[in-house]
């Protein structure tokens, strides 16, 4: 159950990427590694301390919501094997992190992958 909330919560902060601005981020990117073992206060607490703009809230707000409607469709979606939900579920993952790196800067970026390998070390 943990661990479908954290990948929820994951999918749900990157899956805007309509929305998103396009910036450069070097070497930099963020993985399934560098969240998926984050606790949902973990990921708030990280996100709070990134100083996201309105903007950059918004859009995450956004994400979020579109990533959580995209998950239940799969979730309810009968004619779908469990195979195929896991592989929905992957992609939407892979699709949730694009989103989010695509709308933190270079800095934020970065913040973000250091602060969750230091939660993922604690």
């Amino acid at each position: 159950m943990t661990k479908s909330f954290r990948l929820v919560f994951l999918t749900m902060a990157i899956s805007l990427s309509g929305f998103a601005q396009k910036t450069e981020h070097s070497n930099l990117s963020l993985t399934e590694a560098d969240a998926s073992h984050l606790l949902p206060g973990d990921r708030k607490e990280i996100i709070k301390s990134l100083n996201l703009s309105n903007e950059q809230k918004i859009k995450l707000k956004a994400i979020n919501l579109q990533n959580k409607s995209a998950r239940a469709a799969v979730e309810a979606d009968a004619s779908l094997s469990a195979e195929a939900k896991k592989t929905k579920f992957a992609e939407l993952r892979k699709k949730h992190i694009e989103d989010l790196t695509s709308i933190l800067t270079p800095d934020q970026l970065k913040k973000y992958v250091e602060l969750s390998k230091n939660k993922r070390s604690d």
